[in-house]
């Protein structure tokens, strides 16, 4: 949209930035994913958008809980699921034995909580801690020093497969002012890839009213999906 810009926005359709006059040499568009990653390491948040914000729905369909609302909810020492980002991670021997054990911070779109992953558990999941990668954890939640924590009892990364085991209600946020003909293009999209998901668009109608607008058909709302109309949403 017109007035705003990412840091990484740095030129015109000309190739010249807006400030100057010099021309800059034509260069690839840097991939989304490593934008996000720039915005984190520079900035230590995500200004172009949350990395998880195309696959949520997703996750959600395979989680019990968000990690942002674990305080607020009676789960200590419960059994739950979680899904979310792995986005810091720390390996590190046990004192007694030498074996390998890790450190974590899981993140939504909700919050962040660190989980711990003890030596029999690491040893039968090694790969899936992986900074940046997608995970579903099943585990106990602790409190301990005013804090909450996860213990990880089970974790898996996250795959179009598990995203296929169970009918979704998929919601998608249309930013105010979207072109009329880009949601054409993000419902061809839509009608091009059948399947049993509901599709609810969200639209922001002005004064702060949220619209919801319930697809009238049933689409396959994959990884890939998400991603392609993330891609469209965000031409705007």
């Amino acid at each position: 949209s017109q007035g705003q810009t990412s840091i990484f926005d740095l030129e015109d359709d000309s190739g010249v930035t807006k400030r100057t006059a010099l021309p800059l040499p034509e260069m690839e568009e840097f991939p989304k994913q490593q934008l996000l990653a720039f915005e984190k390491e520079l900035l230590g948040f995500y200004l172009t958008e949350h990395p998880l914000s195309n696959v949520l729905s997703l996750l959600s369909s395979q989680s019990t809980h968000k990690v942002g609302w674990l305080q607020e909810e009676n789960v200590v020492g419960k059994r739950i699921t979680i899904g979310g980002i792995i986005s810091t991670l720390r390996k590190t021997l046990t004192k007694n034995g030498n074996n390998e054990m890790a450190f974590c911070a899981i993140e939504d779109e909700t919050g962040a909580i660190e989980a711990v992953v003890f030596p029999k558990v690491f040893a039968k999941t090694k790969e899936v801690w992986v900074v940046d990668q997608i995970v579903l954890l099943t585990g106990r939640v602790e409190y301990k020093d005013e804090t909450l924590s996860f213990l990880v009892e089970s974790a898996k990364t996250f795959s179009e497969e598990d995203a296929k085991e169970t009918k979704r209600r998929v919601e998608i946020k249309v930013p105010k002012g979207t072109p009329v003909e880009l949601l054409k293009e993000v419902n061809t999209v839509f009608r091009e890839n059948p399947g049993k998901d509901t599709i609810v668009i969200v639209v922001e109608n002005g004064g702060g009213v949220v619209k919801r607008l319930v697809l009238p058909y049933t689409v396959n709302y994959t990884v890939n999906l998400a991603r392609q109309v993330a891609s469209l949403l965000k031409q705007h």
